[in-house]
């Protein structure tokens, strides 16, 4: 299992105006990624003021498409596609000795 800080919606209003998020820490299975790719859409709420402000302005952000069961789980996670990957190689290389 590998962590992640993923970007979660925490409130908004009824026109979907004025979206905040937040920072979770999530777990993921590194064997269950399917794809991983920037996203954009991310870095323009960031400028825009919608992310936590202990964010620096020049963080990216990628979206992580995980199997899960019969569908599929996009996440949205702190670091650049790049970086993402590089974690999730290092991450399963690991041995598990007992």
């Amino acid at each position: 299992m590998i962590k992640f800080v993923e970007i979660k919606k925490s409130a908004y209003n009824r026109l979907k105006q004025n979206i905040q998020y937040k920072l979770e820490e999530v777990w993921v299975n590194p064997h269950l990624i399917l794809q991983v790719k920037s996203d954009e859409s991310m870095k323009n709420n960031l400028q825009a003021g919608y992310l936590p402000e202990d964010l620096d302005s020049r963080q990216e952000f990628s979206r992580v498409h995980v199997g899960s069961g019969n569908g599929v789980a996009i996440i949205t996670v702190v670091g650049s596609p790049s970086v993402v990957v590089e974690k999730v190689s290092t991450g399963s290389k690991q041995l598990l000795k007992g």
